[in-house]
């Protein structure tokens, strides 16, 4: 009988991971060890997340904390202009969530930072020209593009970090906004109001002034002051042409001599321009000229009579009436005369005395069957076309205001005889400035929104200018043919 062999010593998987069983030794329970191991590993992987969430977790906090220092420690520092005291709006701030569709991690786009805004100049004076800068940076490193606005006055290079701007014709204060972008649209926009001054400091040293007025004391006065002119059609010479004074009646001056017809003057936004109808071969064409008559330039070559222009306010299109199709329509061209659109048609009635808003690509002008004319509003392209008057007294030949504010026409009294109104741009509030029996026509405002120039019958036609609430009225030219379409030139 076989005789049973027993264990000499036996060890438990608790104290070993061998198994002694007579003259051999095995390794049985590797295997279960092994698989018990790997089980404890696989939780460990499970409850550590992978690298690279790791370091992007780090770079991500490392990022948003420097940039949060960075803002904290970096105000908006003064910048190096001369102009005190300048009010800056800020535009709220945002931030671009950029997704990555393949990952679903999300990337901060940050918003470019304007540092400053400054001017070339210690103080703004009207009708002068300056250059304004923006300085912006962006966290990224990213490509900026600008973009400028103004209240009033003229813009040349809106799209630059540098642009230039000249300052409107009257005082008072003006808002400049630049909007700063980069090319994912994260933006920063700021506001700067400008207080424009009415007259330009003497900065001349007291010495060198007082040199200069014992040597030639009359042309260093008149050089310094503006020209402060009335611009109108008279045929006091024979024909009808286009002549100056001062806006006290003084200083008669012929600027046209042509030998038919010059008529309907209109003066560019810097007073340094007027833009003329003139009868050339039976058709009226546009010319322009520079303040003084000199410089005269045909501008229009159609078989069409063309009249009652008005520049932009930015001086860089003239609109004007175009007698087509039996009726009068309103078209725009360039200063220079090219580019011709037409802005209405309208076969059944007349569309003609445009006048441009004072710091906008909008226009007014008289549309409506004889008698029945109203005064409407519409922008450079022809749209956004809207009545603003409300009826019932014939409005004609409007006006904008230097503001913006306020529209003077002429219209209809109770006696059916042409007078002045004034009312609200939005056609409200209509009060009627002249009430003489002889009427008056053709009114326009003075760029300092102080006064009203306009032709009357009374004394035999001719010029008159008034307070812009109707007061004062004071007859400036007594000759004795007849003197219309009266207009400011201010320079």
């Amino acid at each position: 009988m076989r005789q049973q062999k027993r264990h000499k010593k036996s060890f438990s998987l608790k104290d070993s991971i061998f198994v002694k069983d007579g003259n051999y030794t095995f390794f049985i329970p590797v295997s279960i060890l092994v698989i018990l191991v790997l089980a404890s590993w696989s939780w460990i992987f499970l409850a550590i997340p992978p690298v690279s969430n790791i370091a992007e977790s780090v770079i991500a906090k490392n990022f948003n904390q420097g940039r949060n220092d960075a803002v904290a420690d970096k105000d908006m520092q003064g910048s190096d202009s001369p102009i005190n005291d300048i009010p800056i709006t800020d535009a709220p701030e945002s931030s671009t969530d950029l997704t990555d569709d393949t990952t679903g991690s999300q990337e901060i786009n940050s918003n470019p930072k304007i540092t400053g805004i400054t001017f070339s100049s210690d103080s703004v004076y009207k009708s002068e020209s300056y250059e304004i800068s923006a300085e912006a940076t962006d966290p990224e490193g990213q490509q900026l593009t600008y973009k400028w606005t103004v209240s009033a006055g003229l813009l040349e290079g809106s799209n630059a970090s540098s642009v230039k701007w000249t300052a409107p014709q009257n005082p008072g204060n003006c808002e400049i906004k630049v909007e700063v972008a980069d090319p994912l649209g994260a933006k920063d926009i700021k506001t700067v109001t400008v207080n424009v001054l009415e007259v330009q400091n003497d900065k001349e040293d007291d010495s060198q002034s007082q040199e200069t007025q014992t040597i030639q004391p009359e042309q260093d006065t008149s050089s310094a002051q503006p020209v402060r002119k009335i611009v109108f059609v008279s045929s006091m010479a024979g024909n009808e042409d286009i002549w100056s004074m001062n806006i006290d009646g003084t200083d008669l001056t012929q600027l046209t001599d042509g030998p038919g017809r010059e008529m309907y003057p209109s003066i560019s936004p810097d007073g340094k321009k007027i833009a003329y109808s003139a009868d050339i071969d039976g058709y009226w064409q546009i010319f322009t000229m520079n303040w003084d008559g000199s410089g005269k330039k045909q501008i229009t070559n159609r078989p069409y009579r063309h009249g009652y222009h008005a520049w932009s306010f930015d001086g860089r299109f003239i609109y004007f009436g175009l007698y087509i199709d039996d009726s009068w329509d309103v078209f725009v061209m360039e200063s220079d005369g090219s580019n011709t659109r037409r802005l209405t048609t309208n076969p059944q009635l007349d569309n003609w005395h445009p006048y441009s808003h004072p710091f906008e690509y909008k226009i007014v002008y008289e549309s409506g069957f004889t008698g029945n004319e109203e005064i409407w509003e519409m922008g450079l392209d022809g749209q956004n076309n809207n009545k603003i008057s409300k009826g019932g007294i014939n409005y004609r030949a409007p006006k904008y205001s230097i503001d913006g504010n306020k529209i003077a026409f002429m219209g209809r009294d109770r006696n059916n005889i042409e007078q002045i109104f004034i009312m609200d741009s939005n056609g409200e509030n209509v009060v009627q400035l002249t009430d003489g029996p002889e009427g008056a026509r053709l009114p326009c405002f003075s760029p300092d929104n102080r006064l009203i120039v306009y032709n009357s019958m009374a004394a035999g036609g001719n010029i008159f200018i008034m307070n812009i609430d109707g007061s004062q009225k004071i007859q400036l030219t007594n000759t004795p043919r007849d003197d219309w379409g009266a207009v400011f030139m201010y320079h």
